[in-house]
């Protein structure tokens, strides 16, 4: 079960690193053959002008990605390296007891808010769940909802079912807009 999920892997890995190869042999070929031009293709006289690498390239991305993975392991390394200096919590100009869990309440800071005049109203309104998404859609979109956990049997001729209909759904579409 392993082994076309590797294979699949490596051609990726590989067919991404060394994009030119696939460009040259397999896509430029079969576009200059193509005898109907679209929009995307620029065909001249000479035919078909395009090139190998499009706007991206392989390898400097390569590389910058294995630059940023290298210099976040050389920050990490440096981190765990150096002597980290440990002291008390310092919030807001007041030092806490060492005994004192690290929590720091947020509810001070909403109470100070909720005595402003147009603000104050807003929140409490919002902590009654006024602007909750989920809650007013529930309304409106409950029966929808319910049709949809009915479909959740745990079938999987159900789900193989339903992802052909999208398959099908998706090419309608496309050959549609084509």
């Amino acid at each position: 079960m392993m082994l076309p999920v590797v294979v699949l892997a490596i051609l990726c890995v590989g067919l991404g690193v060394v994009a030119q190869w696939p460009m040259q042999t397999l896509i430029l070929p079969a576009i200059a053959d193509a005898t109907v031009a679209t929009p995307d293709l620029n065909v001249g006289v000479d035919g078909l002008a395009a090139s190998t690498l499009g706007i991206w390239g392989p390898v400097p991305a390569t590389v910058l990605i294995l630059l940023g993975i290298l210099g976040g392991l050389t920050l990490y390394v440096i981190g765990r390296a150096s002597n980290v200096r440990v002291t008390n919590t310092f919030i807001g100009g007041e030092v806490l007891a060492d005994e004192t869990p690290l929590r720091v309440p947020a509810g001070g800071f909403y109470r100070t808010l909720e005595e402003l005049d147009g603000v104050g109203g807003a929140l409490r309104d919002g902590a009654r769940g006024a602007y909750d998404v989920y809650r007013i859609s529930g309304r409106c979109g409950g029966s929808f909802v319910d049709v949809l956990k009915r479909q959740h049997t745990g079938v999987l001729s159900l789900y193989v079912s339903w992802c052909l209909v999208g398959v099908v759904v998706i090419v309608a579409y496309l050959m549609s807009v084509i």
